[in-house]
C-alpha cells in the first residue's frame, strides 16, 4: 500500500488563511468541520462529528464521521485518553488509517482572540463559542485533573498524540511513525508542536 508523505489537517482558526498560499500538490488534505469552505475541491477527506452544526458539505471528498474515526480512538486508548476534540479525532484517524510520514496542522491554534472584524475563525465567530465556550476549553474543564489548568491539560492531551505518532502504541503492530508539525504563523498558538515554515510549501 502507498501511504501519503504529507497530510495537512486543516482546521478553522485564523492561520488557516495560509491554506491558499500552499502548493497543495505536496499534501493530502484532510479538512475538519467548516474548513471544507477553504479546501473546496482540493481536499481528499472531510472529518466532522455527528453533531456538526456548521455549513453543510456537499462535495466529493470522502466523509469521515464518528463511526469512521471511532476505531482509531479505541485503538489508541479510547476517547478519554485521546481527547474529545474533533481535531484530535481527525488526527488519530489520520495516523491510524492514512499512516503518513508527516502530519501538519494548520488553523488548529486554539487561539480565540477576535480579529478586526470580531471573528474568532476564518468564517466568523466559532459555532462552539456561540454555544458558550470553545470545545477544547470545554473538554479541559471536563477531563483535566484537579491540579491541572486548562492549558496544562490541553498541552498534555495534544502532546500525547505527538508521542504516539512518533513512538507507536502498545498492542499496535502496524504502526508507522509520523512526525507532527504546526504550519501556523500564529504567535499565540496553543498547539505544542514544532513549527515548520509554511513558506517551504508555498506555491
Amino acid at each position: 500500500m502507498t501511504y501519503p508523505k504529507n497530510v495537512l489537517l486543516l482546521a478553522s482558526g485564523h492561520s488557516s488563511k495560509l491554506y491558499h498560499n500552499l502548493d497543495l500538490s505536496q499534501f493530502t488534505v484532510v479538512a475538519i468541520n467548516n474548513a471544507h469552505l477553504l479546501a473546496e475541491q482540493n481536499m481528499r477527506y472531510w472529518v466532522s462529528p455527528n453533531d456538526y452544526y456548521g455549513t453543510p458539505y456537499n462535495g466529493s471528498a470522502e466523509i469521515i464521521k464518528f463511526k469512521d474515526y471511532l476505531p482509531a480512538m479505541k485503538a489508541y486508548g479510547g476517547h478519554k485518553a485521546c481527547g474529545y476534540s474533533i481535531t484530535l479525532c481527525a488526527a488519530y484517524w489520520t495516523l491510524y488509517f492514512l499512516k503518513p510520514d508527516n502530519i501538519m496542522f494548520l488553523g488548529a491554534d486554539m487561539n480565540y482572540q477576535t480579529n478586526e472584524q470580531g471573528h474568532t475563525h476564518f468564517y466568523g465567530v466559532g459555532f462552539d463559542i456561540r454555544r458558550g465556550r470553545p470545545d477544547p476549553i470545554k473538554m479541559a474543564a471536563k477531563w483535566k485533573r484537579e491540579d491541572q489548568t486548562n492549558e496544562e491539560y490541553i498541552f498534555e492531551v495534544y502532546h500525547r498524540f505527538e508521542q504516539i505518532s512518533k513512538n507507536g502504541f502498545d498492542g499496535l503492530s502496524d504502526h508507522r511513525p509520523a512526525n507532527v508539525y504546526n504550519l501556523s504563523d500564529d504567535p499565540n498558538t496553543m498547539l505544542p508542536y514544532q513549527r515548520i515554515n509554511w513558506q517551504q510549501f508555498s506555491k
